[in-house]
């Protein structure tokens, strides 16, 4: 893990991968012996269920001093442990949840810190997570409220015009969000006369 002890190297790309024992390294190196890593992407290995490696990565990821972006697929316990990367008062934060399984708890959490800008979530990615119609309506009451959030991705989630209404008539309040990404999905022509209504 020669690569984690280059200070230059600040971004470092490692998703979808076939990283399996190597995830328990990455964790140790970012907990135990470096602080400057800004960007990685780890989603999308094979590490996914190994919760030593997912608890060493994200102890990790908490002592990096300048973090602006993560990517971890992430379940359960871990899913709850990742969200509260989120603090408030921090610098700047792009979550990538890509292939996660988000349970209640994780996106109640989600919601606060999109609905309040003091927890600076720029950016979230939750393609491919498979929410559920609570989890859509907590997330769109919460965007209705959002100064922050600038790109919000729900790609390939089964989505259907009854699961995003709440989503689009949220939009109408919200003066951030430049980017949403619904691809994937399976909206239809009711979908299209909302978002036609918001645009």
């Amino acid at each position: 893990m020669q690569l984690f002890e280059i200070d230059k190297l600040q971004y470092i790309d490692l998703s979808d991968n076939n990283l399996n024992k190597l995830g328990a390294q990455i964790g140790k190196k970012l907990r135990d012996e470096i602080t400057h890593i800004k960007w990685i992407d780890l989603t999308q290995n094979d590490f996914f269920h190994d919760t030593q490696a997912l608890s060493m990565i994200i102890q990790g990821l908490k002592k990096q001093v300048a973090l602006n972006y993560v990517g971890l697929s992430v379940s359960g316990l871990y899913c709850d442990q990742i969200v509260r990367l989120l603090q408030p008062r921090r610098p700047p934060l792009s979550l990538n949840l890509r292939n996660s399984t988000l349970n209640d708890k994780s996106v109640e959490y989600l919601a606060k810190a999109i609905s309040n800008s003091d927890y600076n979530l720029s950016a979230l990615s939750l393609k491919y997570c498979y929410l559920t119609f609570e989890h859509m309506h907590q997330l769109a009451k919460a965007l209705r409220f959002n100064r922050s959030l600038v790109k919000l991705d729900l790609s390939h989630n089964a989505l259907k015009f009854s699961t995003t209404k709440y989503l689009l008539e949220s939009c109408i309040d919200n003066v951030t969000l430049v980017t949403l990404d619904l691809s994937g999905n399976f909206l239809d022509d009711q979908f299209a006369e909302k978002f036609a209504e918001v645009l």
